[in-house]
Formats: structure tokens, sequence, C-alpha cells
């Protein structure tokens, strides 16, 4: 990325150079290929790297933009013959002078134009303070995407008009004699067609399909577990996160569960219910839960009740006693929910099993689709993942599962959707891979599970 970078911004003023170092088409076509590599090594969680690397498109695009306005201007002005003489471009306004001019006032306006978009990405919230990623209006993983869309633009409008300007010389080839060799000529409709040409590589799709190659070779599986898992603990030490986690983590019997306890917010009362809940809840250790209850609030509380009280009690009647289970509105402090969500994925790999009670809108909240590929990369196996679908039958559930498409998912905050997007892409490359995955998991445990 940084050599992508660096060649990239030395290349876009060899071009517009006046001199032999311009008149090479291949030096015109590194640009777009440095400048491919420049983004390809940007993954969607290098949330710093992405705002600086905003900065520096900003700066560095709206910087070459004046540059080529003040060659525009230049041809405009005058207009240069071989011999050293110029003469007012009123007098004499043939091709070579309007391809001049018309070259490097669209190159100008194009830079400008895609200097002061990736400005806006760098937009803050009202009031904000520091430069930490919820401060600013965009989301990491959207400005990268928008980077990768506007340098397509960018290039292949600026390869359009190169090619166009150059093609209108066609109409009075005298002109290349005293003004534009034909060398030159013939660099810059190459350097043209090659911006356009691979202006079709800058596409996220390309993108992903790139780094789920890269991501396979010489890449274990326990690298890529890694890496997801420090993106989803937000970067936070490892022995910090562990000890934070160790002292929040509490657990609830299922005996003091109650129908209404898994109502929706709408349907009870809130505030009363959450700090009842939280006191009948214990300090328990890691590894001491025997069931993450991963659930939609949106589906019907009374079905999921009686789903999960049927689990409790094959539970029970195996091990005679209730089971120790974890719910967020119950094991959760609501006066401190976002310290205990960054700890979430430890919370998960602290419980024996993966609960999923799937109702309908199970499948389409982003939240608790991501539980499920936090408890696998946490070190869950898929024999652990018991699968309790509600609402549905078992052949309809499983019709409905096997359509799972993460990209389809919902989530309130936009912030945490492109967060949650960006450990998805950074974990697998596509979402494919990750949709297979989930709908395998779905597929193999609904079976397994005693109606």
């Amino acid at each position: 990325m940084l050599l992508g970078n660096v060649f990239y911004y030395l290349l876009e003023f060899f071009v517009l150079s006046p001199s032999d170092w311009g008149h090479s088409g291949w030096w015109g076509a590194c640009i777009a290929v440095f400048g491919f590599m420049m983004l390809l090594g940007v993954m969607p969680n290098d949330v710093k790297i992405i705002r600086f690397l905003s900065l520096v498109a900003a700066l560095s695009l709206i910087q070459v933009g004046f540059i080529a306005l003040g060659l525009g201007l230049f041809g405009l002005l005058t207009k240069p013959y071989p011999d050293g003489a110029e003469k007012n471009v009123c007098e004499t306004r043939d091709s070579g002078c309007v391809m001049f001019v018309t070259k490097f006032g669209v190159l100008a306006s194009v830079y400008a134009l895609g200097g002061g978009m990736c400005a806006t990405l760098l937009k803050r919230k009202p009031n904000a303070k520091g430069f930490a990623e919820d401060q600013f209006v965009t989301p990491a993983r959207t400005v990268l995407e928008k980077l990768w869309l506007y340098a397509r633009v960018s290039i292949g409008l600026a390869g359009a008009a190169i090619v166009i300007s150059s093609a209108a010389m066609v109409n009075n080839m005298s002109a290349l004699d005293s003004y534009y060799s034909e060398e030159q000529f013939e660099s810059d409709v190459f350097m043209g067609c090659m911006w356009m040409m691979t202006s079709v590589l800058y596409r996220s799709a390309v993108r992903r399909q790139l780094h789920a190659f890269l991501g396979s070779i010489n890449t274990s599986g326990e690298t890529k577990s890694a890496a997801s898992i420090a993106a989803l603990i937000g970067g936070l030490d490892p022995a910090t996160s562990l000890a934070r986690a160790q002292s929040r983590f509490r657990t609830i019997s299922f005996k003091h569960l109650r129908r209404e306890d898994l109502l929706a917010n709408s349907q009870r009362d809130e505030e009363n219910q959450e700090n009842e809940l939280y006191s009948m809840t214990e300090k328990t250790m890691l590894g001491g839960c025997d069931g993450f209850i991963s659930h939609s609030w949106s589906d019907d509380g009374g079905l999921k009740y009686e789903a999960l009280k049927k689990w409790a009690s094959d539970f029970e009647e195996k091990r005679g006693r209730a089971p120790q289970i974890w719910l967020d509105k119950a094991c959760i402090d609501q006066t401190n929910i976002d310290d205990n969500l960054q700890v979430l994925p430890i919370f998960l790999a602290g419980c024996e099993k993966l609960i999923i009670v799937a109702g309908t809108t199970y499948k389409s909240r982003l939240w608790c689709i991501m539980e499920v590929f936090t408890f696998l990369k946490m070190g869950g196996s898929p024999e652990r993942v018991v699968v309790i679908p509600v609402g549905l039958g078992k052949d309809e559930a499983k019709a409905s599962f096997d359509q799972i498409d993460v990209c389809l998912c919902k989530c309130y905050n936009e912030n945490d959707k492109q967060k949650l997007f960006a450990i998805i892409e950074q974990g697998f490359g596509t979402f494919l891979e990750f949709n297979l995955i989930v709908r395998s998991v779905f597929s193999q445990r609904l079976v397994s599970v005693k109606r």
C-alpha cells in the first residue's frame, strides 16, 4: 500500500510534465496500477489508515488538479511552437491548442472534484471532540467503499477525456508537425485507453475477491481468527479484555426467567424488569455458563419462552439442575452497555453452548448472525450450537435458513452495521463464503434439535 501510494503520487507529476518524462503512455498507465495497489493494501478495519488515506487523496488530487489547471490556462493564453516563438492563441486556434486546453481543463476538473469528494469523507459530527472513529459522520468501511468508487470514476473520466481530446487531432493532422508529435499522440491515446480499462478493476467486489484470494495464501485459519477477534474486541489488549470480561460476566438461572422477560421492550415495563432481572444474576467464572441465548427481540416472546422451556427441561432431566444462561437484558449492566458489548466475544467463549432461538426475524438481524460468527471464531464448534426454530415448521425453517444473506441483514445503527461488515470482510474476504458457513451451521444443527 505504501509503495503504491508513493509511486502514484510521483507519477502524477511525470505524466503532467511537458518534458520527455511525460511522453510515455507506460508512465501514465502505471498511475492506475499503483493507485490500485494503494487501495488494495487497505483492509476495511484499518480505520486510521483509511482516514489518513482520505486526507492524502484529497490533498494530492486537489494539488495535481491545480497543476493541470495551470497548464490548461497556459495553453489557452499562449501557443508554443518548435522554434520557441509564441503567438497569441486568439490568432491561431488549431486543434492542437484545443486538445491541450481540453486535456488539462478536464483533468483539472476531475482531479479537483475527486479531491473535494474525498475531503467530505473526513467530515466530523457536530460538537465532535478528538478524532476517534465514532466522531466521524461516515463510517470507515463506507469511506473505503467511496474511495474505490471515486477512484474508478476519476480514472475512467480522465482516460476518456485524454482519448477524446487526442482524437480531435485526427481532423487536423498538420497540427502534429507544429505542436504535437506523433509519438506524444500515440502515447496519450495508449494512456487514456489503459486508464479506462483499469477503471473496471476499481470495484469493491474485485477488492473483496482479491482479499479472499490473498488471504488463502499461506494464511492459517488461526491467523484469520486472531485478526477477526482483534477487530471484535475493538483493538483492546487481550489480557485487559479477558480481565474486563471476567469481572463482568454474569449468568441467570433459567428458573428465574418468566415469559414476560422475553417480550419486546414495548410490551413490558422495561426499566423495572431489567433492574429486577439483573438483581437475580450472579457472577460466574468464564466457562461456567451452560448456554448463551441468541435471539431477536422482534420475534414472539411467548413462543421463544416455550421453546427455551422445553430445552431447559431436557437439560435439567440430564444434569439434575436448571441451566445457567446468559441473556442480554438480564446479564448486561444497563448503565454500562457499551463496555460490556466490547467484551461480548469473550462472553460467548465463556459459554458451553450457543442456544439460537430462531424466529421469523432472526435471520434478518445482523447482530444475531454475528453472534453465530463470533461463537465459531472464538473456538466454539458447530456441535456446540443448538438451533431451536420458533414460529416455523422444521422444513420451513430449513428452507428459510438456507437463504440467509448477511448483506440483507438489518442493524439499527449504521456505524455498527459497517463495522460488522468490515469484520466479516476481514475474516472471509467475501460475504458469500460467510453466508455458506452460517447456512451450513443452521442446516446441520437444526436437524439435531428435539422437537
